[in-house]
C-alpha cells in the first residue's frame, strides 16, 4: 500500500510544464530573489556568483505578492526561501540551511512550487500561503536533491501554514507522484537513513487539491532508511476537492513513532464541516518495515469522510506495532473504518476511542497481525453524546493471528 518515494528533487521538463495554459499571473518579490537556472529562484543561495542577494542558506525572509501589472512571472517557477542546492545536480549540497521564511500572499501571487529550504539538512523553515495565494504544491524543508550520493541530510521542525484564501492546485507529480497521485503539501523531507522529525503542516483554510487526482498531504516524508519521529499534521477548515492520502508521516525502512493528524475545530470556536470527498485515507503514519508505535489519528471536528480509511499506524507484515490510537470525538463526524494499528507481525496497546460519531464499516483495535496481539482496546460511547456511537459492521479487539487480553469497552448511561 505505501508508494515509493522518489530520491530527486524535480526534473526541468517537470518544473518548466507547471505553468497553466490560461494567462499568467504576476508577482513581487521582497527581498528580491537569485535567479540559479533556468526556472529556479531562491531567496538565499550558498551557491551564488552572481554578486547580487544573498550567499547565505541560512535565515532569509521573503516574501511574495501579487500586483496588478508588471513584477515576475513566477507560475512556472520553483521559489526556495534559501538553501545550498537547487535540485540541479550542478550543485553539491555540503552545508544546512535553516531558520528561512517564505511568505506568498495576495491575488494573484501564483507561484509553481514553493520550497522552504533546500540543502544538506534542513531545520525550522517554514512556508506560510496566505490570501489570494495560488501554488502548485508546497514543501516546508527538503533535505534531499539532484539524485547525487551525500546531498542528503535530516528535516527538523519544518512547517507548512495554509491560511484562508489560499489555493494548493495539486498539479505537479512530483516526490514520488505519478499521473493519479500528486503530493499537494510536505512538511519536511530528509533523505538516505536521515531522520525526518518535528516537521508540521498547518491547515486552517484556503483550497486545496485536484479534483482528478488522489491528492497527498504529508507531514514528514523519509526517502530512505530513516526513522520518522513526532511529525504531525493539524487540520482546522478548508475546502478540499478530489480524494486525500493525509498521513502524519510516510516512512520506508525506519521506525515510524508518535506522527499525528489531528483534524479539530480551530482555536476562535467555529463549527465548519470538513469535507473529504470520494475515497481516501487518514493515517497517524504509514510505514513499512520498521516498527510503528504511538502514532495517532484525533478527530474531535465534524468530519464528512465516510469512504476514507482511518488508522493510527501503518506498517508491514515484518513490523512490530504498538500503541497506535485513534480517538473520534464529535457527533457529527462520520468515516469509513476505524483501525488503531494496521499490518505487522505483532501488536499490543493499540487503541481505537470511537467516543462519539460513526463509522460506515468495521472497527479494530488492530487488525491484519501476522502473530501475536496483546492488550489491544475498543472503547465505545461517551456520557455527553447527542447522537450516541453508529457502527455500521463488526468491532473487533483485534484481527490476529494469536489475540490474547483483548478489551472491549461499552459506554453506557
Amino acid at each position: 500500500m505505501k508508494k515509493s518515494i522518489c530520491s530527486s528533487m524535480l526534473s526541468l521538463a517537470a518544473v518548466l510544464a507547471l505553468a497553466p495554459a490560461q494567462a499568467l499571473c504576476n508577482a513581487d518579490s521582497n527581498p528580491p530573489l537569485i535567479h540559479t537556472h533556468n526556472n529556479l529562484y531562491s531567496a538565499g543561495f550558498s551557491g551564488n556568483t552572481s554578486g547580487n542577494g544573498s550567499t547565505s542558506p541560512n535565515g532569509n525572509i521573503t516574501t511574495i505578492t501579487g500586483v496588478a501589472s508588471g513584477g515576475t512571472d513566477y507560475s512556472g517557477s520553483v521559489i526556495y526561501g534559501g538553501g545550498s542546492g537547487d535540485g540541479i545536480a550542478g550543485f553539491t549540497e555540503l552545508s544546512s540551511a535553516s531558520n528561512n521564511r517564505l511568505t506568498i500572499r495576495g491575488a494573484n501571487a501564483y507561484v509553481g512550487i514553493a520550497i522552504g529550504a533546500e540543502a544538506k539538512g534542513v531545520s525550522d523553515n517554514y512556508v506560510s500561503l496566505e490570501n489570494g495565494s495560488k501554488v502548485n504544491l508546497v514543501v516546508g524543508g527538503q533535505g534531499i536533491a539532484a539524485s547525487k550520493t551525500g546531498n542528503e541530510g535530516e528535516a527538523t521542525r519544518n512547517q507548512v501554514f495554509v491560511k484562508y484564501g489560499a489555493e494548493i492546485t495539486g498539479n505537479a507529480d512530483n516526490f514520488g507522484g505519478s499521473s493519479n497521485r500528486h503530493y499537494n503539501i510536505i512538511g519536511g523531507r530528509s533523505g538516505a537513513d536521515k531522520k525526518s522529525s518535528s516537521n508540521a503542516v498547518t491547515i486552517d483554510g484556503g483550497t486545496i487539491g485536484n479534483s482528478s487526482v488522489t491528492n497527498v498531504i504529508v507531514g514528514g516524508i523519509v526517502s530512505g532508511g530513516g526513522d520518522a519521529v513526532s511529525n504531525r499534521i493539524t487540520i482546522k477548515g478548508g475546502t478540499f476537492k478530489g480524494s486525500f492520502d493525509i498521513f502524519g508521516a510516510q516512512s520506508s525502512t525506519g521506525k515510524s513513532s508518535y506522527n499525528s493528524v489531528n483534524i479539530t475545530a480551530p482555536y476562535y470556536g467555529g463549527t465548519n464541516t470538513i469535507t473529504l470527498n470520494g475515497s481516501g485515507r487518514i493515517w497517524g503514519a504509514a510505514g513499512g518495515s520498521g516498527s510503528s508505535s504511538a502514532n495517532s489519528v484525533t478527530i474531535n471536528s465534524r468530519l464528512k469522510a465516510q469512504n476514507y480509511q482511518v488508522i493510527g499506524g501503518q506498517a508491514n507484515s515484518a513490523s512490530v506495532m504498538s500503541a497506535n490510537r485513534v480517538e473520534i470525538n464529535n457527533d457529527d463526524a462520520i468515516v469509513g473504518s476505524v483501525t488503531g494499528s494496521l499490518g505487522g507481525a505483532s501488536s499490543s496497546r493499540s487503541v481505537v476511542d470511537l467516543y462519539k460519531g460513526a463509522v460506515k464499516v468495521d472497527v479494530a483495535a488492530a487488525s491484519g497481525i501476522a502473530g501475536e496481539s496483546d492488550g489491544d482496546r475498543v472503547t465505545l460511547g461517551a456520557f455527553d453524546s447527542n447522537k450516541g456511537v453508529h457502527v455500521g459492521g463488526n468491532v473487533y479487539g483485534a484481527r490476529a493471528g494469536c489475540v490474547k487480553n483483548e478489551v472491549v469497552y461499552i459506554n453506557k448511561e
